[in-house]
């Protein structure tokens, strides 16, 4: 072959260096990312994981926060326990003692529902120490009321119940309370509220007129914040919270009847007694009403009711002089009203002679509305010819 040829040949398949030789295979090319991508990624990887885990811890601590926030549910309605508790501390009040008040407070601080709501919310002991320091020259007999014996938390229930009673007495300066400690007292003075209701009804059962009148007076006391019943300074401090309303004036008369229209009454026989409270300030008034009460299907609105307690003034088979008969809720439906009267029927004494009886009659919702009056009535023999 000449040298011309040989050119020729090679000219026809040029070979490029690093090609691959005939008949075999093509390489597989591999794209490399740029490291500015690869950094990109991981950068945008990481902060989503951070956002959300940011996301999550907040939310955590959200529930965490409404955990604590959220009132513990415990008795907020006295039960069985504490209506045995009352019955219990009615009877065995003193009737020796001049004032049954601090008795009284001490044993309802000690109510079961009480107890249970001061563990479940301790008050920090510097709160307590000043609440101590803060009524002692505010409450009347505290002393006595101090020298109690009572466990922990009775004491503080005992502490939250007196500033609620001396709240406009205790000065700022010396004690005031943060608004959760505020709503822990609240919440002890409504507990208190229904208590005394309970302690009220049992001295009725009972027929404990001391007692009855006490708890009477510190259920009005209770829902004002005030610490006395007949204090003036209390009575202006309830007037102030009644702007534009008139304050109740009432006088009360009772008599006694025979129930079936006899001339008089025979003994054992059954009689009708009437008690009539008369309204001095009876007006136009924007006063709301007191509660709703049912006369058959129809709701009505109570504007004012008067308790009146019945009490035997002289002995006899049914009690002794002094204790309770009875108890008759007056009513009144209309502002202008100028009397309102209720009846009930009682047995007359079996004894032939002369008889009275004492009507204690007071408002348990504004404080210092009260009346008295005496009902005198005689029953004679069965024989009488009369």
């Amino acid at each position: 072959v000449c040298s011309s040829d040989l050119r020729d040949l090679v000219m026809d398949e040029p070979v490029t260096p690093g090609a691959p030789e005939a008949g075999s295979e093509s390489p597989v090319e591999v794209v490399l990312e740029e490291a500015n991508d690869v950094i990109i990624q991981i950068v945008s990887f990481v902060a989503t994981a951070a956002v959300l885990l940011v996301a999550w811890s907040l939310r955590v601590q959200k529930r965490a926060k409404q955990q604590r926030q959220k009132p513990k549910k415990r008795e907020t309605l006295p039960g069985p326990a504490d209506k045995a508790h009352v019955e219990s501390l009615v009877r065995e009040c003193s009737d020796a003692a001049d004032d049954l008040v601090p008795e009284l407070l001490a044993g309802l601080a000690a109510s079961p529902v009480l107890v249970d709501a001061a563990k479940g919310s301790c008050l920090a002991a510097r709160t307590s120490k000043q609440l101590r320091a803060g009524l002692t020259g505010c409450v009347a007999r505290w002393s006595e009321i101090d020298s109690m014996s009572l466990p922990p938390p009775a004491q503080q229930s005992l502490l939250l119940l007196l500033h609620q009673l001396s709240q406009h007495k205790v000065p700022e300066r010396t004690l005031r309370l943060s608004d959760e400690e505020l709503q822990q007292r609240d919440e002890v003075a409504a507990l208190v509220g229904q208590l005394l209701l309970s302690g009220f009804e049992a001295a009725c059962t009972q027929q404990r007129l001391r007692p009855a009148l006490a708890l009477a007076r510190l259920i009005a006391c209770n829902r004002s914040g005030v610490w006395s019943w007949e204090e003036a300074e209390c009575l202006q401090l309830c007037r102030d919270a009644r702007p534009g309303l008139p304050h109740p004036r009432i006088s009360v008369e009772a008599s006694v009847k025979s129930w079936m229209g006899a001339p008089v009454l025979a003994p054992g026989s059954t009689v009708e007694l009437s008690l009539t409270v008369h309204r001095q300030h009876a007006g136009p008034s924007g006063a709301p009403y007191e509660r709703l009460a049912m006369r058959g299907h129809e709701p009505v609105r109570i504007m004012e009711s008067y308790t009146c307690l019945l009490s035997r003034e002289v002995d006899g088979s049914g009690g002794a002089k002094g204790s309770l008969y009875a108890r008759l809720e007056v009513e009144v439906e209309d502002v202008l009203q100028r009397e309102a009267t209720a009846t009930m029927k009682m047995t007359a004494p079996r004894a032939p002679g002369d008889y009275q009886m004492k009507v204690s009659c007071l408002s348990l919702v504004v404080l210092g509305v009260a009346a008295e009056a005496t009902c005198r009535f005689t029953v004679v023999p069965a024989d009488d010819p009369r």
